[in-house]
Order: structure tokens, then sequence, then C-alpha cells
């Protein structure tokens, strides 16, 4: 670690070093452009060519006023390079020592069998909060997700668990992880035999057939990604929701709504970038079902969602007299709400059913086919990719877990948002 602290400190100082020789060259071909504001060039190949060069300088000088943004950005990440190993290895906070993490769960039940790798060069960048007391799944922090850019990562306050599993979700909250033991996930619906599995007479043609795929242990998100830790992430608000937006007597939009409106492009990019992933629809799904083989993880009754999803249901049809058909119950919400305002499943996952559709990293294609990995990933070609499920505005036939939908990769939607997910081999 103080090699790599050393050669970044070589790096910044090399750097900035450069950035010192362009200011001086910038302020000399700045004084040089005030002192004659009017150019002509000889109407000739000469002239043109001069011409030519005269435009691109100026608009290359014009670039030089983003040194000083990249500069800082490359030294705020590298005070982070610099700490967050050190911190993900014994952060102050942490209640559990990794590998008081590995002991445990090498004797749950939960992850009975199962090849756990928590190798600490794979989980840099997480702190351990514990094993969730309703679930018995091990829970974990991301710290990049909850860093405001300036703190040192060991001030970053960590999570805890209260007695019913639950911990607070604000602006200021980081991406909470469940690391899922993963093995024989059984994917998709069919309609036909009431006594098969996954039987949901709502089940389409593109949801059959029901398969089973071998799942490595990895790590979901317990709630869908939040505007603030997008922003923290990325730098970017792509939201179609305003901020302090109230829709149709909602709670005010804030930091703990869910992001909406990024594409798949931007998701798949942005997530990459901060050794994340999108969650293939098989690990979507067996997330979502929590164990559970019925339309939704609540059973197979759409009534069983109450107090479980945000859905279109009877609030909203007071406010939108034209909307079709509601589900038969009351959410208390017109739009979306903030992560985690329902009941979680089995895993303690939070709205897999409704607020925010969900980005899924395949190419939207027939099941049974092209599959390649451990974590069910599509690899046959190119097109159109899967989102699940459902949104604020579906009925709940339209959110059930076997429920695929599919979008070009440019393609932005207000009731479309992500659900991060991360691999063991880091």
């Amino acid at each position: 670690h103080e090699a790599a602290r050393r050669h970044l400190e070589a790096v910044i100082a090399r750097r900035e070093a450069r950035t010192a020789a362009l200011r001086e060259r910038v302020d000399e071909l700045d004084a040089a452009v005030r002192a004659r504001r009017t150019w002509r060039f000889e109407a000739s190949r000469d002239g043109e060519l001069a011409s030519f060069l005269h435009q691109s300088l100026g608009a290359l000088l014009g670039e030089f006023a983003r040194l000083a943004e990249l500069r800082a950005d490359v030294a705020r990440r590298a005070r982070w390079a610099a700490r967050v190993v050190e911190v993900s290895r014994a952060h102050p906070e942490a209640r559990h020592s990794w590998q008081q993490v590995r002991e445990a769960i090498a004797t749950s039940p939960r992850y009975a069998g199962r090849d756990v790798d928590l190798r600490q060069e794979h989980v840099v960048g997480l702190v351990p909060i514990g094993e969730n007391p309703a679930t018995g799944l091990w829970e974990f922090y991301h710290l990049r997700s909850a860093w405001d850019g300036e703190a040192d990562p060991a001030a970053i306050p960590i999570p805890t668990h209260r007695r019913d599993g639950s911990v607070d979700v604000t602006a200021e909250t980081g991406v909470v992880f469940v690391l899922l033991p993963g093995g024989e996930g059984w994917t998709g619906a069919q309609a036909g035999d009431p006594d098969a599995r996954h039987h949901d007479r709502f089940a389409g043609a593109d949801e059959a057939p029901v398969h089973a795929v071998e799942l490595a242990p990895f790590f979901l998100a317990r709630h869908e990604l939040t505007r603030a830790q997008w922003r923290r992430l990325t730098g970017t608000a792509p939201f179609w929701w305003g901020a302090d937006l109230q829709y149709d007597g909602d709670p005010p939009i804030g930091g703990a709504h869910p992001a909406d409106s990024m594409s798949w492009t931007e998701a798949d990019a942005w997530t990459r970038r901060q050794r994340l992933a999108l969650p293939t629809e098989a690990e979507w799904e067996y997330g979502c079902r929590g164990g559970t083989g019925t339309p939704w993880w609540t059973g197979g009754d759409l009534r069983s969602l109450a107090g479980s999803a945000n859905l279109r249901d009877e609030t909203a049809k007071e406010q939108h007299t034209r909307w079709p058909t509601p589900a038969p119950f009351r959410d208390g919400f017109t739009g979306i709400a903030p992560a985690g305002s329902f009941r979680a499943n089995a895993f303690g996952l939070f709205d897999v059913h409704g607020n925010v559709a969900e980005w899924c990293a395949d190419v939207y294609r027939a099941f049974g086919t092209g599959r390649g990995r451990n974590d069910g990933f599509r690899v046959d070609g190119y097109g159109t990719h899967c989102f699940r499920g459902g949104s604020s505005t579906s009925h709940p036939v339209g959110a059930r877990a076997s429920s695929r939908y599919e979008a070009q990769a440019d393609q932005r939607d207000d009731r479309l948002g992500v659900r991060v997910a991360r691999r063991l081999e880091g």
C-alpha cells in the first residue's frame, strides 16, 4: 500500500507540473489574443490553412479551462484510492472483522454447502454491517456510494440493523448489499400445469420454459439505487422527476427516492466503472422471488401485495380516473416512493415489485438459449435489453417475478431505474 501511495503521489506531481506549464502557455496565448482581436487571412491556400489553425487554437484554449476541474477530480480519486483498501480491511465503525464474517458464513445454515470466497481483494470498498436478524443473510455497506467526495472514508458512518432487520434510508445512505447464497435458481413461469413448478396463470410465452440456472453467491442491493447515490457515483442527474416535486399529494421527491431515466448504456458503463454490475435476469428473478415459486414473492393472490409494493392501485386511481383498472388495495402513493417504503421479501430486498422497473444486464432473448458463466448471463449477441419488476404505474400482473420487458440500450423512462449487483470475484 505504501508503494501504491508513493506512485499516486508521483503521478499527481507530474500532472501538477504539466498543468503549471500549460497555464503559463495559456497566459501567453491569452495575452496575445487580447492584444489583437481582429484577424484577417489572405484569400489563398496558406491563408485558409492559417484560418483553420487559428480557429482550432481558439477552441483548444477554451478546453484549457477544464484542466483545473480535471486536476481536482484526479486528486480526489487519488485520495480515495489511497485510503479505501485500508479502511475496507478495518473500518473504525465495523462491528465485525472480515475473519469473523468468514467464520460466521462458513457455519451459517443460510449458506450451507456454498463456497463463499470473501478474499480481501474481492471486498475492497465494502464494510460488514452484520447478519440481518430477520433474514439470516449477511449484509455489507458500499462506501463509495455514501462518500461525499471530500471526507475520509473512515469517517463514513456505517448503518446498523434494527431488531426487524431494517436500516435507515436517507439521502446520505449508501448502497446496502445482501450477500445471496446462490445455488440452483429457477427462472420463468408457465400457465399450463397447476401442479408444476412456477405455475402462473398470467405467464406469457416469453416467460417459458421454466428452467434451472446455477448461480454463484453474489451481492445484490437491498434497495433500488437512490438519486443521491447515483449522483455520488456518477456526478450526473438524468432524472425526469424534479427535486422537491410533489406529485399528486405524494411526499416531495428527494435524494432517497429511486434514481430514474438513465439509459441501459449509462447504467452499464457507470456501474462497471465503480466495480459494480447490473444483475442478470436470472440473478434478478432469484433475488425477487426470495425462495418462493409464486407469481409474487407475497403469494399467488394479487391482494397479497398490499403493504409490499407501490403499483397502480386505488390511491392512483383517485388521482387519475382515466387510468385502467387498479390493483384492489391502497399503497398510499400515486408516483414513485422513497426506497424501502414497503415490506421486504425473505432475502431482505425492497421494491422488487413496482416503484421503478430495473435494468438487467442481458440482451432480451428467449429463455434457455445462450447462457454462460455462473450468473446466468445471456451471451447470445446484441439487441434490446431487459428490464424487470414493473413500476408505480404497473398493474400487479405486469410486475410479477417472471414478467419481462425490453427496451433499446439508449432508451430513457421516468419509471425505469437500477438495482446494482456486485460479483464476488471483484
